[in-house]
This record gives C-alpha cells, sequence and structure tokens, in this order.
C-alpha cells in the first residue's frame, strides 16, 4: 500500500471511535446515482459523423453545436470541437449566409424580411444578419422586386386593377418585400402588362 496521508489530528494507530458510523455516507459522495449516469458515448465516432456531414452541406455555428449537443457529447468538449472547425474553415457562418442570401435572392426572388428570417432559421447570429441585411443594395432589392411583379404580373392582365394589385402586393409581401419597394414594383409591373380595369 503506497503513502497515506492522515488528518494532523488523527493517529495512524487510532481505532474508529464510537460515532464513526456518522461518516459513512461519506463514501456515497462520490457514487452517482444511476438515473443521472449518462452513456459512454463514442466521442470519434460521432466526430467522424459530423466531419461527413459537413462534407455534404454546410451547417452554421448554431446547428453544429445543436447537432453535437443532442448526440449527448458534453458542452465544453463541443465547445472545444465548434472552435476547431472554424479554425479550420469547415464552419463559417458569413459563408452560410452570403451563399443563402445569393440563393434566395437568385433563385427564389425573395426580400429582405424573408430572407432575414431564413436566416434565423438557420441559427446565424442578429448581428451578423443585421450586417449582411445593411449590405443589401436597395437597387437590388428593387429590381429583383420588379422581375418577380413582372413575371406575376403577365398572369393577372385578365383582371380588374383592383383585384391584380391586392394580388400582387399580397405575393411581394409574401415574398419579403417592403412596402415601398412593393409599390415601386407593382408600378414598374403594370406598366409592362396592365390590367384589363
Amino acid at each position: 500500500m503506497g503513502n497515506v496521508s492522515y488528518l494532523p489530528w488523527v493517529s495512524p494507530n487510532e481505532e474508529p471511535t464510537a460515532g464513526a458510523e456518522l461518516f459513512e455516507p461519506l463514501a456515497m459522495v462520490n457514487e452517482v446515482p444511476e438515473a443521472i449516469v449518462v452513456a459512454d458515448v463514442d466521442t470519434e465516432e460521432i466526430y467522424d459523423a459530423l466531419l461527413r456531414k459537413l462534407a455534404v452541406a454546410d451547417m452554421t455555428e448554431g446547428e453544429v453545436e445543436a447537432w453535437i449537443l443532442a448526440k449527448d457529447v458534453a458542452p465544453d468538449l463541443a465547445g472545444d470541437w465548434l472552435e476547431r472547425l472554424q479554425r479550420l474553415g469547415y464552419v463559417d457562418d458569413r459563408r452560410v449566409a452570403e451563399q443563402l442570401i445569393r440563393k434566395l435572392t437568385l433563385r427564389k426572388g425573395q426580400g429582405k424580411t424573408a430572407i432575414a428570417m431564413e436566416l434565423r432559421k438557420r441559427r446565424i447570429s442578429g448581428d451578423l444578419i443585421s450586417e449582411l441585411m445593411a449590405e443589401r443594395d436597395d437597387l437590388d432589392e428593387l429590381s429583383t422586386a420588379i422581375r418577380q411583379a413582372t413575371s406575376r404580373a403577365a398572369s393577372l392582365t385578365r383582371l380588374d386593377r383592383t383585384v391584380a394589385e391586392r394580388r400582387l402586393q399580397g405575393y411581394l409581401m409574401r415574398r419579403g418585400f417592403a412596402g415601398e419597394v412593393v409599390r415601386e414594383a407593382i408600378r414598374a409591373a403594370f406598366t409592362e402588362h396592365p390590367p384589363v380595369g
């Protein structure tokens, strides 16, 4: 048996005295109740799975963190992994956000409000969203809205102007364009495709 340290007031030769049973519960302090025991997780396997997932599609910091924690990985280890993945360039919220903005603008013709909502769904920070939305050129926003409005107005030419305007306004608002942009886009669209009434 190795070196044993005794409390200064206890002689190594002393036998336990009466009342020592009061200290028996201290032995159980290091025992973890069964309800709290977490099954061992194979962290290496989880990390490999995460890398495979990131090879298929970009994820934001918030998505990666949520995914890791859902696998019962300790929060401090999750933080270490996230920091390493950011340092290596596997996780980059700005890159994900800029790609999403391009996709939602060019392919889906959405406005700032709808884009910001999609970025929030991807767990991108409010500060980064504000910064990226401020960088968006108002002329780009208007040209996107006009393109969407003009395309849609072509199918509304048989309607009364009031009905056509209401439908086009609802369509553009659902796509996340602001009121002033919607009005300008409708005006431009009806110049090219005027309704009957």
